[in-house]
């Protein structure tokens, strides 16, 4: 057994049944890839054991590069010689303040409100960006109609992040900036999982762009795929297919892609993949001409800027379009999700952890709903006889939870299945109010569920779930479909209403603790006041069995605490029960009682002083009494002397 990673509960695996459920909606991971601890602790000891700081992360990263075989792809550059070109050669490409001014406006450049001096200026940078620059290696950089057009192909293209390499080019001989530029802009392409079922680690999400670019036929809906556009382009006449196949061919990662086509087919093994896809999570991004990785810091999930390294980018890159299942492609996982937070923060916050220990709670104390791993989704049977699935993701109006009709007759899927779901035909439709959307995500799904076991009395605030009800129910109960089933006497609906709110009660928490307080406690104290002279107990360790047993009759009990330990002397003390040490040495067992008096009789102080060790366990956020009378009232201060146990004493007290 061991700890979960999500909610630190003890389990068998990495995460326990309701964090695999909830935790990869709540991170925002995609494709089950979220890095073990054993290859994140491979990744720091690569590295050694850097701190959390992005400035020494990037450098460790660039100190290993320096030496790594598998970047030889970026590092071979065909320099263009000066006389091969036609005429005089451009200026290189460097960037001024102005020029971001300028390539920040994009397409919206107007000149209507600049003074004369000002538009010219600005003209004059506008045509000198279009005609562009050259990289230390040659490739010819340009920038025209918000568009960046690397050696004639148009590229997305980190400005910012590049000026400031550049800056200090000559630290960095020998990159293939033409291969590196178009390597980052493939990183950064996205195409949705499924764009007909969104959830919120669908916005973190994507189908790695590699796998998209090397299976053009298999995306039906072109205007969903910017790689379709590239694609396009790439194969027009004014850059042909050959050129995109120079410019990736002989890079480490491609190879990876290669090495295995016959198996490479289906990508991945996590859980989540969508259908035969690999879904990744979106890590690299370029933002305002800045390079940027979505990493995990103490404070939740960021944006940072990728060091100004090109051995950095050569190597955070391999990484990311290496295939899902390479070890390199985990060892991004570990950098974005482990390295850049401390080692003791826990993957989720401490609310996200409270959220899915509330949602265990009702899963554990109500057979109603019930976990199904298989198709990640919580079963929930309401009042009213019909089921619902509850999924985490977003369903109609951004809510973060699918609700879904269960165990109903559906009709054959079609080749407009996913419209139909896309209207929201086969949702109910529950809209996340301001106050749970306040909520984390546990917390929310949670109330969603506790409102389908009482989905009758619900449906009079959901009115989706009302219409549901009413065209599957016939007077409260199921429909056949076949036949209409006779509608149930008022009080039986009232008995099933009831038999389920004393389900929930005795399972909740609150009550629990009140319970233990006022009735099993109070019953053993009952047991050691009437027992005769001369009976033993053995009270032994705390475990998951009763450890308090008597000689002479069946009675048990089982402590979960020290206190409970602590009340139970006093009550042995007062009511004349103390230690046995020759029948413990006798038998080898340690704490063994012997009842050898009968204690006061009036018992009123002593009762008071140990039931006031009990009352804490009453109090709701520190100072609100769970019951309204003091605890004392609940125990005997007056004994009864040696007599007959009372009738459901002599058994297990829970």
């Amino acid at each position: 057994m061991s700890n979960c990673r999500g909610c630190m509960t003890e389990t068998k695996g990495d995460f326990c049944d309701i964090c695999d459920l909830l935790v990869y909606e709540i991170t925002g991971r995609a494709g089950a890839q979220i890095a073990s601890p054993s290859v994140t602790q491979s990744l720091r000891m690569e590295l050694g054991e850097p701190g959390p700081t992005p400035h020494t992360i990037w450098r460790r990263i660039s100190m290993v590069s320096e030496n790594d075989s598998t970047l030889w792809w970026g590092l071979d550059p065909q320099v263009l010689a000066p006389e091969s070109r036609i005429g005089e050669g451009p200026e290189p490409w460097i960037l001024s303040d102005e020029d971001f001014a300028l390539i920040g406006q994009g397409n919206r450049f107007l000149t209507q409100d600049m003074s004369p001096e000002e538009s010219k200026d600005a003209q004059i940078r506008k045509r000198r960006l279009a005609r562009g620059g050259t990289l230390p290696d040659g490739t010819h950089l340009s920038w025209n109609s918000g568009v960046f057009h690397v050696d004639g192909i148009p590229l997305q293209v980190p400005y910012r992040s590049l000026n400031k390499v550049l800056q200090n080019v000559h630290k960095f001989p020998g990159i293939d900036w033409g291969g590196l530029l178009a390597s980052i802009d493939l990183a950064v392409r996205k195409s949705s999982p499924d764009p007909y079922y969104h959830t919120r680690s669908s916005n973190f999400a994507t189908v790695h762009p590699v796998y998209m670019m090397l299976q053009p036929n298999e995306t039906r809906h072109e205007y969903q795929d910017p790689l379709r556009a590239m694609r396009g382009r790439l194969n027009g006449p004014m850059a042909p297919y050959r050129i995109f196949q120079r410019l990736f061919s002989n890079a480490t990662w491609m190879e990876r892609w290669h090495a295995d086509s016959s198996t490479r087919q289906v990508v991945g093994t996590g859980p989540r993949l969508q259908g035969r896809r690999p879904v990744v999570p979106i890590t690299l991004m370029v933002r305002n001409g800045r390079l940027q990785l979505r990493v995990r810091r103490n404070s939740g999930w960021r944006r940072i800027q990728l060091g100004s390294d090109p051995m950095v980018w050569l190597k955070v890159i391999t990484w990311a379009l290496s295939p899902p299942d390479h070890p390199d492609f985990m060892r991004l996982m570990s950098l974005t999700q482990s390295l850049f937070a401390d080692h003791e923060s826990h993957l989720l916050s401490d609310q996200d952890i409270r959220g899915i220990s509330f949602l265990r709670g009702i899963l554990e104390s109500n057979s109603r709903a019930q976990l199904n791993k298989s198709e990640n989704e919580i079963i929930v049977t309401g009042s009213s006889g019909l089921s619902y699935s509850v999924k985490p993701g977003g369903g109609n109006h951004g809510t973060r939870f699918l609700v879904m009709p269960a165990g109903l007759s559906r009709n054959p899927p079609s080749r407009y299945a996913h419209h139909r779901r896309a209207a929201g035909r086969d949702f109910i439709c529950i809209v996340e109010r301001p106050e749970l959307r306040r909520l984390v995500l546990g917390d929310a799904m949670g109330s969603v569920v506790l409102s389908l076991l009482d989905d009758i009395n619900s449906s009079k605030h959901i009115d989706t779930l009302r219409r549901h009800i009413g065209t599957h129910t016939s007077n409260g109960r199921p429909l056949d479909h076949r036949a209409r089933e006779i509608a149930p006497h008022p009080e039986v609906r009232e008995m099933q209403e009831a038999l389920t709110l004393r389900d929930r009660l005795a399972n909740n928490r609150v009550n629990q603790r009140i319970r233990r307080a006022t009735r099993s406690f109070p019953t053993l104290w009952g047991v050691l006041l009437r027992l005769p002279l001369g009976e033993r107990m053995t009270f032994t360790q705390m475990g998951g069995e009763p450890n308090i047993r008597f000689d002479g009759c069946e009675t048990t009990f089982r402590t979960t605490n020290m206190t409970d330990r602590q009340v139970i002397y006093r009550m042995l003390e007062v009511s004349g029960w103390v230690r046995d040490a020759d029948e413990e040495q006798l038998r080898g067992t340690h704490r063994i009682y012997i009842r050898t008096g009968t204690g006061e009789r009036d018992l009123g102080e002593g009762v008071e002083i140990f039931t006031r060790m009990l009352e804490h366990r009453l109090l709701i956020d520190g100072r609100n009494r769970a019951i309204p009378e003091p605890l004392w009232h609940h125990f005997e201060r007056r004994n009864p002397g040696i007599c007959a146990l009372l009738p459901g004493s002599d058994q297990e007290i829970a």
